[in-house]
Formats: C-alpha cells, structure tokens, sequence
C-alpha cells in the first residue's frame, strides 16, 4: 500500500494567514511531516538528524526576515525555498499537487520492479515537502521536495521516486543487514548501485551539479578512467585504512555511485536483468557477478578484482 501525505504543504499554508512567529514556525516543524524527515533523514540535507533548532532558525530567517544568504549551500538551500513558498504559496501548492499526481501514476513501482526479484507486500508512506532540494528513504518513508521535482521532466520524477522505493523494496529482502565494516561499506555500495539504475545516473550527476552539489566535469573524467577509481576502492578495503578513510574516498566526487554504476551496468549488459535483480539486498553476490561478468567481458565497465579482495569478501 502507498500513502501519499501532503500535509506539510497544507499547513505551511495555513500557517502563513497567520502572523509568523518564532513558536508557529517551530509547532509547524514539530507537526506535519518535517517532524519525521528531520528526525531521521535531515542529515541528507546537511544537518544533524533531530536538530529541530537549525531548522526552526532558518525557517525563521527566511520567513520573518527574508534572508536568504548563507555561506552553507544547503543553508542557502532551504532559505530560498521557504521564503519562496512564503511569497508564492500557490507555486507550492501547484507543484504539490503535481508531484502527488504524477505518485499517483504508480509508474516509479513498475521501474523499481525490473531491479529486484520480488516484491514484498509493505505499506509506504509519502511524504511531499519542500527546502531539502533531495529526496530521500528511511524506515518505510519517502521524502520528495515538491520544487525540486517539479522543475524536472515526468520520466526523471518518476525514476527519482522509484530510486527511493527500490531501497524501501531492497530493506524488505536483505540478506545480512550487518553494519560492520567492511560489509557496511559493501550493502551502501550495492544499495546505491542498483537503485540507480532506476532514474539514471548521468541524468543524476548533471542535476546534482545544477544544484551545486558535484562537479559533473571531474565525475566524467572519472569515469572514463573507472580502473583507477576501482584500483583505489580494492586497495582501500583490503589496507588497514580503515572505514572513515574508505567512506571519504567514497563520498568524494560520488565515486560510490560512480563505482556502482560502472558494476550494475557491467552485470546488466553481459549477465542480464535477471542477473542484476537477484543481487538486491546480497551485496556479497553483487560483487561475485560482477566479478564473474568482468571475467567474460571487459566491455563496458569490466575490473577484474584480485583474489585478495575476492577472498575477502566471500570470507565474510
């Protein structure tokens, strides 16, 4: 079942026939579905998750104060998008109700479908909001911003939201949801991997570096020269560098996803979808076909991992 809830865009409106103050901004955070975004996903946005006073500052900057610098992307981020919506609320509402049509379609289910060998029965909740310029999936929820969507063609929306059903899909099938290292670092590479397959990745790289989030030129370059990423990724997690060194070689320049990407397209193309969905939520076997694929064709994006790697992670 898929619930879709909007009413963070119908009290924000309401809010503003009201006098704005300081404790109507933080009731209003506290009482629609910010509440659960900034609890356990705020930090996707850069702010720590449960830092309600970050957000009820901000929200109290753009909408009592109209500011809307700030030296933090992220920062300026929500403030452009709040004091928007306070001047534009029809805009907001216009694009919520896009969105919830566009959900409504079902389409992103039949995508997120391809790339996984079952679908569980589950409920999901929708959550539509604005000023995160992301979306994002925690614990059975999806957080879509509404003016992030709707600047963007239907079969990006829909791609998008089945990016993020397909890690709510892949949850519910996990074979080792075991958080130390380095099968952390591997399910994160798989989860990425094949959700995004889902909405595309080059379509990814060029929205986030319009955002300001990447810079797609450096991302390209790093692509064409995928052996040198994955060669420090193989020595990295087979050196005592440890997890912290690891996930911010990761983190830099989306050279996860790049990795993903490069391993979920191999096994696509010369193992087959089939191949690629039976590897949801076992990240162990994502890593083995991938390997097996690279093993029969180089083409497009084969690696093939020494045995000490491959030791290791089936040692796991």
């Amino acid at each position: 079942m898929i619930i879709i809830d909007n009413s963070a865009i119908t009290e924000f409106d309401k809010m503003l026939r009201h006098n704005i103050n300081k404790n109507e901004i933080a009731l209003f955070l506290h009482n629609t579905s910010f509440k659960q975004m900034i609890s356990s996903c705020s930090e996707c946005v850069g702010i720590k998750n449960g830092d309600f006073d970050t957000w009820t500052t901000l929200a109290e900057k753009a909408l009592i104060f109209d500011g809307t610098e700030s030296e933090k992307i992220y920062e300026k981020n929500i403030l452009s998008a709040f004091k928007a919506a306070k001047d534009d609320i029809q805009k907001l509402i216009d694009n919520s109700d896009e969105v919830y049509s566009i959900i409504e379609s079902r389409n992103f289910v039949n995508i997120a479908a391809r790339f996984i060998s079952a679908i569980p029965e589950f409920t999901t909740n929708i959550y539509l909001i604005f000023g995160t310029n992301n979306a994002f999936a925690n614990s059975g929820n999806i957080y879509l911003d509404v003016n992030l969507l709707s600047e963007l063609p239907e079969n990006m929306i829909d791609g998008i939201i089945a990016h993020e059903y397909h890690h709510l899909l892949r949850e519910k099938c996990i074979v080792r949801n075991d958080n130390s290292y380095p099968l952390n670092i591997l399910n994160w590479l798989e989860s990425e991997a094949i959700a995004d397959m889902c909405n595309g990745f080059m379509e990814t790289i060029k929205l986030y570096d319009t955002l300001g989030f990447v810079n797609q030129e450096k991302i390209l370059s790093n692509l064409n020269d995928y052996r040198s990423i994955f060669a420090m990724f193989e020595t990295l997690i087979t050196s005592e560098a440890g997890y912290d060194k690891l996930k911010a070689f990761l983190s830099e320049n989306l050279n996860l996803h790049l990795i993903g990407y490069c391993m979920a397209t191999h096994i696509n193309q010369v193992s087959g979808s089939s191949e690629l969905a039976s590897c949801t939520g076992n990240s162990i076997r994502f890593i083995n076909e991938y390997q097996e694929a690279s093993e029969k064709n180089s083409y497009p994006y084969g690696y093939t991992f020494n045995d000490c790697f491959i030791d290791m992670i089936n040692s796991l």
